[in-house]
């Protein structure tokens, strides 16, 4: 039995291949067809590539799992959409025009709900898989809640048979935070947050009010909220907005969803009338946009671990799964595990909307009598290419290149304690926004300019921004506190005074960082190359990010790497089992 999941439409577009129960291949759109956060896509380039790594045909597809249920879109429509036409309706007929510079959202909110409905949605899913030239009969379109796809999604690969279970993000229908108990094959719902009253829109309306991208640059405010601190002006404002209670958080959407939007899409007028003007795209940031930034993740922190506790007691488990996109924030997630709520946390690699093409196919798996548990220990289902595909590539750039001693990894060792920026691309893509080895970028972090070095030469981003420090897994309670096995990058420790000198390339500048543990069963040639130069330099620590420039997805194919590393300051590539160096060309 094979079931294809399928996110579409809005966001984080992603196809998941789960085959008699197994995971068999899952990744983002954009990686494939190489449109950075795509908004109103469809993933045809992902189920393309699912369909040609398993060798079969759409017709050998059983069904096709959809994460929503269209009936509450309707519901939706009535509610959001029609109430909101029908309130501004003037006595004489159709509403006036808004006066100038002033936008609302009605007509963009009809729209968005009305693909999702019954009528409308199995008609584009189906449309978009014609245009997409993908032959073959199409199978059954079946559905599974938005919410409950992102808690199948966590609960289903974290290999535990019981856990509470948090869903955060910007809505699912009409649920914005859902608390769960899974337990074996059964995961029931017990709390409901509806809409509007968002956490995920809280954040999305601070990083669009500070300039950066919403709906996918909420990792920029996170960031930046390290350089601020508590502003008591600022925590006055930010404390009409969200209310954090005893298990409980509210949202005034008036500030967020609700009213014109003159400025931005993700805020309301109201809150430039309470904050003043926002930054604009590249505009400068300024210390009351840093004290922003922090009273909006301290806020975000603090109402998040109300509902984690929430969860703890009306399931009485202490083990956590997190979905959903502000389980994404891995700053949150690294306070919830922190705080003593609770004993340990999983999180989705791809917790934001890509991870519930995942849930949906695993959720269709299990209600059609197939047990789709697994415990996740990588994050390597995309697409591969081997040796033969890169060294034709290799050819046609007409680069030099020398074939790799995988048992002596000695002189890549070398080349990274020399200060050397090395691409590494290996195996299958990696599914998630982070990089874990498989497509990554990576350096010696003991060198305290590296940082600089890598954002200035080789991703030509923000200075500002950190980068994150793979690990030999073992070795976290020596490097970070309360340390302990962490796979994904999904969650932020601190590190331990003492060490963080020895990695400052690494080390953001409030002492935390976002490890990736490794170990050589999931990734021997990763694992061998930090391990090869833990031996020559004591810190079994590599710092590591995406392979990828500013505004690009992380690279897929073998050209695509090829590219962005002679594009770039990186200094040598490991691709398949070929070295390329740039000296001495």
């Amino acid at each position: 039995m094979k079931i294809l999941g399928l996110q579409a439409f809005y966001y984080n577009h992603a196809a998941a291949l789960v085959s008699d129960g197994k995971l068999s291949f899952f990744i983002e759109e954009e990686k494939v067809n190489r449109i950075k956060s795509q908004r109103d896509g469809f993933p045809v380039e992902t189920i393309r590539a699912a369909l040609e790594h398993e060798k079969i045909g759409l017709e050998d597809v059983d069904e096709i799992a959809y994460p929503c249920a269209p009936w509450s879109y309707s519901m939706n429509l009535v509610k959001y959409g029609v109430g909101s036409v029908l309130g501004s309706f003037t006595r004489f007929g159709w509403p006036p025009e808004p006066p100038i510079g002033r936008v609302d959202l009605t007509q963009d909110r009809i729209l968005t709900t009305l693909q999702f409905t019954p009528p409308f949605l199995p008609k584009l899913i189906r449309q978009n898989i014609r245009f997409g030239r993908i032959p073959g009969r199409i199978p059954k379109i079946s559905y599974v809640p938005h919410h409950r796809a992102h808690a199948a999604s966590a609960f289903y690969s974290s290999g535990w048979e019981e856990a509470a279970i948090v869903i955060i993000d910007g809505s699912g229908e009409t649920e914005s935070t859902t608390i769960w108990h899974g337990r074996g094959l059964d995961i029931k719902r017990l709390e409901k947050i509806s809409f509007p009253n968002s956490l995920g829109e809280f954040y999305a309306a601070f990083t669009e009010f500070c300039g950066f991208d919403t709906y996918s640059q909420e990792g920029k405010l996170m960031g930046l909220a390290a350089y601020g601190g508590p502003d008591p002006e600022i925590q006055a404002l930010m404390s009409k907005v969200f209310r954090v209670g005893a298990e409980s958080y509210q949202v005034d959407a008036r500030y967020t969803i609700d009213g014109p939007h003159s400025y931005g899409y993700a805020f309301s007028d109201s809150l430039v009338e309470l904050f003043g003007m926002p930054r604009p795209r590249n505009g400068e940031i300024t210390q009351r946009h840093k004290n922003i930034a922090w009273a909006a993740q301290d806020i975000l922190e603090r109402g998040a671990t109300e509902i984690v506790k929430k969860a703890v007691r009306l399931t009485g488990c202490r083990k956590l799964c997190m979905s959903g996109g502000v389980a994404m924030n891995c700053k949150l997630n690294g306070a919830v595990l922190h705080s003593g709520v609770v004993d340990d946390l999983y999180v989705l690699p791809a917790s934001n909307d890509a991870g519930v093409a995942l849930g949906a196919a695993m959720e269709r798996t299990r209600q059609l009598g197939v047990d789709p548990r697994f415990q996740l220990r990588h994050a390597y289902y995309g697409p591969s290419f081997d040796d033969e595909q890169i060294e034709k590539d290799l050819k046609i750039v007409k680069v030099p290149y020398e074939r790799i001693d995988r048992s002596n990894l000695s002189g890549i060792a070398d080349l990274l304690i020399a200060k050397n920026v090395l691409g590494l691309y290996t195996g299958r893509g990696e599914f998630g926004a982070r990089a874990l080895g498989a497509r990554s970028i990576i350096a010696d972090p003991r060198h305290p300019d590296m940082l600089d070095i890598v954002n200035r030469t080789v991703k030509f981003r923000e200075g500002w921004r950190p980068f994150a420090p793979v690990i030999l897994e073992g070795h976290e309670k020596d490097w970070f506190v309360d340390g302990r096995v962490s796979r994904y990058m999904m969650k932020a420790f601190q590190v331990r005074p003492e060490k963080a000198a020895a990695i400052p390339a690494v080390v953001h500048v409030d002492g935390t960082c976002r490890p990736q543990s490794i170990s050589r069963d999931v990734n021997p040639l990763y694992f061998d190359i930090v391990e090869a130069c833990y031996k020559k330099t004591g810190v079994p620590i590599l710092l590591n990010t995406s392979f990828n420039v500013r505004n690009e997805p992380i690279v897929s194919r073998p050209i695509e790497a090829l590219r962005c590393y002679m594009g770039t300051g990186m200094d040598a590539l490991v691709i398949g089992s070929f070295l390329l160096r740039k000296s001495g060309y």
